[in-house]
């Protein structure tokens, strides 16, 4: 059903999250750890910054309105769009009554990868 497939999905097990735990007690998961969070807080600030949004305050991601770039084809069709520019995001009606959103997450690649795909986006948004 899409409820177990949602909390399979979205939510990792207890076990899972118990084992990830573990493998982060040691002074090298950590270290990696904070370097992680350092790396990604800077690539939210260098993504707010090409998109010209606020930049993110704890989160891994930007949940934008995209409006006033949906044609006639609606947000499916702003997807298409970024997805022929290699840039894959989730639409925001996914998260809610959102019809016009879709969320960026800037953890979901390497930072080059991630500042590409942001550029391309804002070249679309742009117009």
């Amino acid at each position: 059903s899409a409820k177990i497939g949602t909390h399979t999905y979205y939510c990792a097990p207890r076990s899972a999250q118990i084992s990830a735990l573990s493998a982060l007690d040691s002074p090298a998961a950590r270290t990696w750890v904070q370097e992680a969070q350092k790396k990604y807080a800077e690539l939210g600030r260098k993504a707010a910054a090409i998109l010209g949004v606020p930049e993110p305050e704890g989160s891994t991601f930007f949940f934008l309105d995209v409006g006033h770039r949906l044609d006639e084809r609606g947000l499916l069709g702003f997807l298409e769009d970024c997805a022929d520019r290699g840039v894959l995001l989730a639409p925001g009606p996914s998260f809610g009554p959102f019809p016009r959103h879709v969320r960026v997450c800037f953890t979901c690649a390497e930072p080059e990868v991630v500042e590409r795909g942001v550029t391309q986006l804002a070249q679309l948004l742009a117009g």
